[in-house]
């Protein structure tokens, strides 16, 4: 998917570092090839709830979820494509047990303010044969009551796709006693 250009009250963005685009994800066993990952984004990563009185040139979104422009969170989208290159190294986190949508796992970068950054996504196997498995960006947005980190089940990011594109169930460690 392209994104284009937005342009509110005369101020251009350009939203093409959200175009679709792959990365490349080595799982840890030593014989396993890379895996690729097609990643896409949602509106959410740079818009929020609409609010009475918001400019109409900054209405986005299809009409079955329109929401505002923010340029904070517009802002915060550049770095994704970078934090999500290096997602394969890293861990990421279950959401909490009785939240909603449970397909969700979470990526938290802490921010040089100390905010942190969440960028929630979901994963499956892909359908077409030019990569493994396709990564949806939910949402993304500075998060400053998210719990401790330390606090939050965790699964390695390539462990996830690799268990994804297997086909096989996804769990939470167990409870450490």
């Amino acid at each position: 998917m392209s994104w284009g250009r937005k342009s509110i009250r005369g101020v251009d963005y350009d939203l093409s570092h959200l175009d679709s685009f792959v990365i490349r994800v080595q799982p840890a066993a030593e014989d396993a090839r890379a895996l690729r990952v097609l990643v896409t984004f949602s509106h959410h990563v740079f818009t929020r709830e609409l609010q009475e009185g918001d400019d109409q040139e900054a209405v986005c979104g299809p009409s079955t979820d329109l929401r505002c422009f923010c340029p904070d969170r517009f802002e915060l989208s550049l770095r994704l494509p970078a934090i999500l290159e290096e997602a394969g190294r890293r861990k990421v986190h279950f959401p909490a047990p009785n939240h909603a949508r449970q397909r969700n796992f979470l990526l938290v970068e802490v921010e040089a303010s100390g905010l942190p950054y969440l960028i929630a996504f979901n994963l499956e196997p892909a359908k077409k044969a030019d990569v493994e498995a396709v990564m949806f960006v939910v949402s993304a947005h500075a998060r400053p009551s998210l719990p401790s980190r330390s606090r939050m089940d965790t699964i390695r990011f390539a462990t996830l796709v690799a268990k994804t594109v297997r086909g096989e169930e996804i769990r939470r460690p167990p409870k450490k006693r």
